[in-house]
């Protein structure tokens, strides 16, 4: 007599965030949290890395936009560099 072949389970994302949110409280293990819900850790470590853009809100950050430098123009190591005012950085989403 074969064994019974189990079925492929499907989570829905509402799901993963519940268990990514148990997962991600101050001493809790993911170990145990993956034992609770008959998973592996490491699909909690996967769901992480896949789920993680879904609560990242855009990020902006300061980009100098300038001409290009040689090799030859740059500054030595440890050397003064070049300040930057707010009026030279523009504003660009990640």
């Amino acid at each position: 007599m074969k064994p019974a072949v189990e079925r492929r389970r499907r989570w829905s994302k509402e799901a993963k965030l519940a268990i990514l949110a148990e997962a991600d409280q101050p001493g809790v293990r993911i170990g145990d949290v993956a034992r609770s819900h008959d998973i592996y850790p490491a699909q909690i470590r996967l769901q992480r890395k896949t789920l993680s853009h879904f609560d990242v809100s855009a990020s902006f950050l300061p980009v100098h936009l300038g001409s290009e430098v040689s090799l030859g123009q740059m500054p030595a190591a440890g050397g003064a560099r070049p300040r930057l005012s707010r009026s030279s950085c523009e504003m660009v989403a990640v």
